[in-house]
């Protein structure tokens, strides 16, 4: 039985089967899609990443005080149609990659979150 008395339950857990039944293989690809996403984001000036800490497919950027304002980048990278979740309280950003996140899709994000930087640092 899948989900017991929650109805959505069913909806997740059978998602989670079919991820563990077809997507183990490629996991290792989510991986090193984020760490590649990572490594391109930690050099952007007045963002960082911990690239220790990057060692499943969730990339989590702080981004420096001051000069960004983390709520106008988040809303600027969003307008582009690329996700990102924030944290106020200690100006972090939060980026997950899956089977669809593609090399095009990394430089697209790169670039956006570069372009979005440079506009406020000017």
């Amino acid at each position: 039985m899948l989900g017991g008395h929650w109805k959505q339950g069913g909806v997740l857990a059978a998602c989670c089967e079919v991820a563990l039944d077809t997507m183990i293989e490629r996991i290792a690809d989510d991986h090193a899609t984020a760490r590649q996403l990572a490594e391109k984001l930690n050099g952007i000036a007045g963002l960082e990443v911990n690239l220790e800490r990057v060692v499943t497919n969730i990339v989590l950027l702080t981004v420096s005080e001051g000069s960004i304002d983390l709520e106008r980048l988040t809303g600027e990278i969003e307008s582009g149609g690329i996700r990102i979740g924030h944290f106020k309280e200690d100006r972090r950003c939060r980026l997950v990659t899956h089977k669809d996140v593609t090399q095009h899709a990394v430089s697209r994000v790169v670039r956006r979150v570069s372009d979005a930087v440079d506009r406020q640092l000017a």
